[in-house]
């Protein structure tokens, strides 16, 4: 999914389509940078990320981790 609108994309194409054949394209790329950056001024912000500590661990360690035998407490023996 591109993190540009279609719009966008297309006249960005266009403006570099013209310069690459050598035409004066200096006020086709200044609206570009413009429509583009009056997009990404209207874009919402980030969610907040929480800094604290977790509850829950995420990594593994030995409280997280089974002994063995899986799936149940059956030793060695088949009790």
């Amino acid at each position: 999914m591109p993190l540009l609108d279609d719009q966008s994309i297309v006249t960005g194409i266009k403006w570099l389509f013209w310069q690459i054949k050598g035409f004066n394209v200096s006020a086709m790329q200044n609206a570009w940078v413009d429509y583009v950056e009056r997009n990404i001024a209207r874009d919402e912000a980030a969610s907040t990320l929480q800094m604290v500590k977790r509850m829950n661990p995420i990594f593994l360690s030995q409280n997280n981790i089974q002994d063995g035998y899986f799936p149940g407490n059956a030793g060695p023996s088949g009790v």
